[in-house]
């Protein structure tokens, strides 16, 4: 019931008017009238208007594969089905100009190599036409050429013509795309290089400080303003969100899933087996506490947890949260970082950067092993000399680095630090980038304690 919940309620805050099937009907002791009331019910507490709740219906077996509008209709397939979806669905919106194409899948072929899937979202395109791959940065891909386009036809895919927009279709011929990549005619592509993909100035920046959102340094906002604007007054008492989180999860698992959430304030309200050395673990968690979350569970987990949350309501603050227990490692000046000096600063702990990426003083580029803060330099290179040692021209081979979204670099820095965002980078920085003034507040926070 829970999981029910949350995709209905999901569908419904999006405004969509859900199909209702009711399946099994054909046994002796089938509720036909009490699974219509139920649904109906569940529904009118999901908040649904008077629109959604005037939902369609449809009865049928799984089993023996059919589909009726009445529990006694005619018993010929699924062609009900297919028909109120035609009726119900609304068409897709086209947009007007050149071909413009998004990839949601991707298969291989043995005889056509790759297959891209996607919507055609503007324009047209036909076999033989070149076409660009644009990345999610506007960069370019690849630059090919169309061997051929599949449409669907019912569950089969039929080679086709021409596709248009609005159409989903399979495209041939292109070796090197990624899911999400961005097909474009090149005109297309031009225009859009036409402008700059991440200009100096544009920048947003989440300070951890008691500041209010408006601030005097451009938009910025606090990550512990974040929360508070998560929070309410009422008669007096601090009330923040809840959600209620659904966890599925292995069995041997489940312990650091717990652990995790008990450590982001959650409380466990059931856990139950759900089949296949699975359990299912419900619980009551603030929406603070599940910021930047999901990375950390997939990594717990390897991968294998499935996680759903649903609005609950608003409950008393429950406290202060735990934070990171690990200090940072702190660029000490401006420059680009240099494998070698990198390599050599791997056992002071992992890194957040690449090789040739700008540093700036103050920014942090890893994670430190112990509790406190360390100031490196990841700017000096290997000194030259004319005598070639043995060894000592090998490749550096560096451990890949920590990859920070946005929700994992809000959920990891601490109070004096920020994330800057610009449309190409992620960089985390302390908020006081002078070691100095850093010091000097950090006194005066001891004095004030």
């Amino acid at each position: 019931m829970p999981q029910t919940k949350f995709v209905v309620g999901k569908a419904l805050k999006l405004g969509l008017r859900p199909i209702v099937a009711i399946n099994k009907v054909d046994r002796p002791d089938a509720r036909i009238t009490e699974v219509v009331n139920e649904v109906f019910d569940l529904f009118a507490a999901l908040d649904a208007n008077d629109d959604q709740l005037d939902f369609p219906i449809l009865y049928g077996s799984g089993r023996n594969g059919w589909m009726a509008d009445a529990p006694d209709g005619a018993q010929d397939g699924m062609a009900p089905l297919f028909e109120l979806v035609l009726k119900h669905v609304p068409e897709p919106k086209v947009e007007e100009g050149e071909f413009r194409m998004l990839g949601t899948l991707l298969e291989a072929n043995p005889y056509l190599g790759r297959l891209i899937t996607g919507r055609v979202f503007s324009g047209s395109i036909k076999p033989n036409q070149n076409v660009k791959v644009l990345d999610n940065d506007g960069k370019v891909v690849e630059t090919g050429r169309v061997s051929k386009i599949l449409a669907f036809r019912g569950i089969e895919r039929a080679p086709i013509d021409v596709a248009e927009a609005g159409d989903i279709v399979a495209i041939a011929g292109l070796t090197k795309f990624n899911v999400a990549d961005t097909l474009c005619v090149p005109e297309v592509t031009e225009s859009l290089h036409a402008q700059p993909i991440d200009p100096p100035t544009l920048s947003m920046t989440f300070l951890v400080n008691d500041s209010p959102l408006a601030g005097t340094e451009g938009d910025k906002v606090t990550s512990r303003v974040i929360r508070d604007r998560l929070m309410k007054e009422a008669s007096g008492e601090r009330l923040e969100p809840i959600e209620e989180v659904i966890v599925d999860v292995d069995e041997e698992h489940s312990g650091v899933v717990i652990q995790k959430m008990s450590e982001r304030k959650a409380d466990m309200l059931e856990m139950r087996p759900s089949g296949g050395n699975r359990l299912r673990l419900v619980f009551h968690a603030p929406t603070r506490g599940l910021i930047g979350y999901q990375g950390e569970l997939m990594t717990d987990t390897k991968g294998t947890a499935i996680m759903n949350r649903l609005f609950h309501s608003y409950m008393p603050w429950k406290g202060e949260l735990t934070g990171r227990r690990n200090g940072v490692l702190l660029s000490n000046d401006a420059g680009e970082a240099v494998a070698y000096a990198m390599w050599n600063l791997e056992d002071r702990g992992p890194m957040m950067i690449e090789p040739g990426w700008k540093v700036y003083q103050g920014m942090i580029i890893g994670q430190h092993t112990r509790e406190n803060d360390l100031e490196v330099n990841v700017l000096r290179g290997k000194k030259l000399t004319n005598i070639r040692a043995a060894g000592k021209d090998e490749a550096v081979r560096l451990t890949p680095p920590i990859r920070m979204t946005l929700e994992r670099a809000l959920a990891y820095i601490e109070n004096d630090e920020l994330v800057e965002v610009t449309p190409k980078s992620i960089r985390l920085r302390k908020t006081k980038l002078d070691p100095n003034e850093r010091k000097r507040a950090e006194r005066s926070k001891e004095l004030v304690d």
